[in-house]
């Protein structure tokens, strides 16, 4: 798999979502080592490399399985479904207390993932080892099912999304997931995912905007 050039932007200019992009304080030039070891990590493993809400975002057979994302005091290889994985090293967390199926690994250190390659490339092949319907079957049973991915990855990136989401009443939650899961195009998805952020903060179904 080939590393793709539109990501090249990434680590020159960060994500640009705030003021500090493409200054010397972007965190990811604090990060910028560590995440290009686990970008390459993640392409030589054969996973499909695109961009996803502003961070590096690695597909497998389609599905968007790992996000790689920088913050203030560390740095997290991000698995969507990581509820799914064995973990015999101690190194998977919940991002929070109301993630359901997301882990992560965090660094605080640029060498580490290096350092951690062999225990990484294990939680990889276990990602490449499921299908969809293999990580449906082990979704938890509070987990809903009819959150469309589109709006799961949304909640994986924006903090206090999934707790405002969960905060609504069951019919105002129906009203977004339906509205973006009826899309038939990916984009469209998540465009109407990006959109909806602003009634949900608000805790407005989407038909209230």
């Amino acid at each position: 798999m080939a590393l793709q050039k539109n990501i090249d932007l990434f680590f020159i200019d960060g994500c640009l979502r705030c003021s500090l992009g493409g200054t010397p304080k972007c965190k990811v030039n604090q990060w910028r080592e560590g995440l290009e070891t686990l970008r390459i990590m993640l392409v030589e493993a054969g996973f499909d490399e695109t961009m996803k809400w502003g961070s590096p975002c690695y597909q497998w057979q389609g599905m968007n399985a790992i996000l790689i994302a920088p913050f203030k005091s560390n740095f997290v290889l991000s698995f969507l479904y990581g509820h799914v994985l064995d973990d015999p090293y101690g190194l998977i967390e919940k991002p929070g207390d109301q993630s359901l199926v997301s882990r992560l690994i965090r660094f605080t250190s640029n060498d580490q993932p290096a350092e951690l390659e062999d225990q990484i490339n294990h939680y990889l092949h276990q990602i490449k080892s499921l299908t969809k319907a293999d990580i449906k079957a082990r979704r938890p049973s509070s987990a809903p099912e009819e959150i469309p991915d589109e709006l799961q990855e949304l909640f994986e990136r924006v903090k206090g999304l999934r707790e405002a989401f969960f905060a609504l009443t069951p019919g105002r939650q129906r009203s977004h997931t339906g509205h973006i899961s009826s899309a038939k195009q990916a984009q469209t998805r998540i465009t109407r995912a990006e959109k909806s952020m602003e009634s949900i903060w608000a805790g407005k179904g989407f038909n209230e905007m």
